[in-house]
């Protein structure tokens, strides 16, 4: 994949917490990547639609939808179900974690984050989906 064709990845951060959001986004941005915000689920949904993201990190909880039922619509969807979630979360217990696993994400990262492993993720996610892509 050259370098050209990944920067233009789409990341879609979705987070109620205006402080989460805004320190997700620069990360993104700061990675050449362009970053679109939600503030829960169903605000996702929408740009999901509209915008095709690449990459998808969220927060589970959140009003309205909370990150469990985001994951779940997009993974049953076949137009949505490859695109990559990372969940990020406080929670970081076990249960929590398996959870989001088991609804199709396929990464957790818990807060307070550190921006270097958000950034290995998120680059190890959009490699995955770009070769996935490639194979079929």
């Amino acid at each position: 994949m050259g370098e050209s064709a990944l920067k233009q990845n789409k990341i879609l951060i979705v987070d109620d917490v205006d402080t989460n959001r805004f320190l997700l986004r620069d990360i993104i941005t700061e990675m050449g990547y362009q970053p679109l915000l939600a503030t829960n689920g169903v605000q996702a949904l929408k740009i999901v639609e509209r915008l095709h993201p690449q990459l998808i990190i969220s927060d589970i909880s959140m009003p309205e939808m909370d990150g469990y039922e985001l994951c779940s619509i997009l993974k049953t969807d076949p137009l949505t179900r490859n695109i990559p979630i990372i969940f990020i979360s406080a929670y970081d217990n076990a249960e929590d974690i398996v959870k989001g696993f088991q609804l199709g994400g396929e990464d957790y990262v818990t807060k307070p984050f550190i921006p270097d492993i958000v950034k290995a993720r998120v680059n190890l996610h959009l490699q995955l989906f770009e070769t996935n892509r490639e194979l079929s």
